[in-house]
């Protein structure tokens, strides 16, 4: 995928991406390898490498140039983990979260969903921007430029 990307930019054209960082491991919830592998499954993390390892990918397909800006410290992935991860309880496509946000649709009158998810925003980025560029770093932005 990333070599697609790669050859669909133009020269000075750059790739700009999110990515988790086998770091948040060691600040999920529960600290064994059991738990880190079935979170890792629940979100599709794929190839969960350290930054270098990102960084080999990266000039591996042809990127010249490679950023990172670190987003989520340790804390915050931890405070993450303990709200989305009971949300990942389900089998296949029928989890917590689903059927909450189902029956939420349902039940709250219009424009009540819009106003829960702006107070809780309001609520979290405190928490967020808080920790905001502390490592160890969970996840990162990524930007690759192609010359």
């Amino acid at each position: 995928m990333l070599a697609g990307c790669f050859r669909g930019l133009r020269p000075g054209g750059k790739l700009i991406m999110t990515v988790p960082l086998v770091e948040m491991n060691d600040h999920l919830l529960l600290k064994s390898r059991w738990y880190a592998g079935l979170r890792q499954r629940q979100l599709s993390h794929v190839n969960l490498l350290p930054r270098e390892g990102w960084n080999k990918v990266l000039e591996k397909v042809g990127f010249t140039r490679v950023e990172f800006e670190p987003y989520l410290s340790g804390r915050a992935c931890r405070f993450w983990d303990a709200i989305d991860s009971p949300g990942c309880i389900g089998f296949g496509r029928y989890r917590v979260a689903t059927g909450a946000g189902f029956l939420a649709q349902k039940l709250l009158p219009p424009g009540a969903k819009a106003w829960m998810l702006r107070r809780l925003a309001d609520w979290l980025r405190p928490l967020a921007t808080a920790e905001a560029g502390k490592l160890p770093a969970c996840a990162a932005v990524v930007t690759a430029w192609k010359v």
